[in-house]
């Protein structure tokens, strides 16, 4: 479909789509991680664009079919690091969870202590990981709900 076929639909007709399955995929990170400073300079991220390869067992056929096609769904996975000196605890958590990302689910493994982090960032792309899919609902609007990554895990 084309933008210039949907100038003749009526505002009634435009539902809002289904989410995308809850469950676990597997994807590929498909591009470098990119880096912003966000909230006025308090938080710092690190966002990885994952490109959905397949469902697993554990999502639901039926959902699936109503969703449509998943693989080549890209969805962000982001870190969140809070810059504020006093929360200094807060961002070595973060710091260690994306560690823990990139050595152990992303599988860069024992090479990782060997690598700076920007080295690390860079290896991930084109890696596999697994990881699940949830739904969050909007927190100014219950009624609208987002999908978003959850958890993340090693292929095996």
């Amino acid at each position: 479909m084309r933008f210039q076929d949907a100038l003749d639909k009526q505002g009634q007709d435009i539902e809002r789509p289904p989410n995308m399955p809850v469950g676990t995929y597997r994807w590929v990170i498909s591009k470098h991680p990119t880096m912003d400073s966000i909230a006025d300079g308090r938080f710092d991220v690190i966002d990885f664009m994952l490109q959905c390869v397949e469902p697993l067992e554990d999502v639901d056929p039926d959902a699936i079919s109503e969703y449509g096609k998943v693989q080549g769904k890209v969805m962000r996975h982001r870190f969140l690091f809070n810059t504020d000196p006093n929360e200094k605890a807060a961002f070595d958590r973060t710091l260690f969870n994306l560690k823990i990302f990139l050595r152990e689910h992303v599988g860069l493994g024992e090479s990782f202590d060997n690598m700076t982090l920007k080295e690390a960032l860079a290896e991930s792309v084109n890696q596999e990981v697994l990881a699940s899919v949830s739904w969050r609902p909007d927190r100014n609007d219950p009624e609208i709900v987002y999908d978003q990554i959850d958890k993340t895990a090693p292929v095996t």
